[in-house]
């Protein structure tokens, strides 16, 4: 074995372990910290998050015009639910979802919190947990995972992957539903 590889001729121990247990309370105090979300957003996390925003908003309005200016072209929607015979799966295209929000009838309203928010030059990522309601009654909820690129017009969602939760749901710290 060569001597770098070899770390016991260079640490001894008793100067590893108090190392390892100060990584240890600084990484569980980030963990802490993160999950609560007190991220404090820089302005490019910002810009991504008021696209996932936008969405939403779009959603609930019914406006493919807006939906389809922050969708990518190619993009895909993954929705997963646990079964009782196992893993249901649906996906469909960004083109499929507009055509089917134009023919909308129904009010849906999603709402997410306490998103985390990671960016690296032209990609970007949200996870946050949400409920969705279609006419005011709740439907399920679950995590949504945004993964979104900067274009040269700006942010765009690239694809979203969800799990659908009927159930055993981690109650909402939003305000409740407006049912108007």
């Amino acid at each position: 074995m060569n001597s770098y590889m070899n770390f016991s001729h260079y640490i001894k121990i008793n100067t590893l372990v108090p190392f390892i247990f100060s990584v240890s309370l600084c990484i569980v105090a980030f963990d802490v910290s993160y999950g609560q979300s007190t991220q404090i957003l820089t302005t490019e996390e910002k810009e991504v998050m008021d696209i996932v925003h936008l969405f939403f908003k779009s959603m609930t309005e019914r406006d493919t015009i807006t939906t389809k200016a922050i969708l990518t072209n190619d993009g895909q929607y993954y929705a997963l639910r646990e079964e009782e015979n196992g893993l249901f799966q649906r996906t469909v295209s960004h083109k499929d979802y507009i055509k089917r929000l134009g023919s909308q009838t129904d009010l849906v309203q999603e709402r997410i919190w306490d998103p985390l928010v990671n960016v690296h030059k032209r990609i970007a990522m949200v996870w946050a947990p949400y409920d969705i309601y279609i006419n005011g009654n709740f439907l399920h909820c679950g995590v949504d995972s945004f993964s979104l690129i900067k274009t040269e017009e700006g942010w765009k969602i690239a694809g979203v992957v969800f799990t659908m939760e009927p159930e055993g749901c981690e109650e909402s710290p939003l305000e409740p539903l407006n049912k108007n």
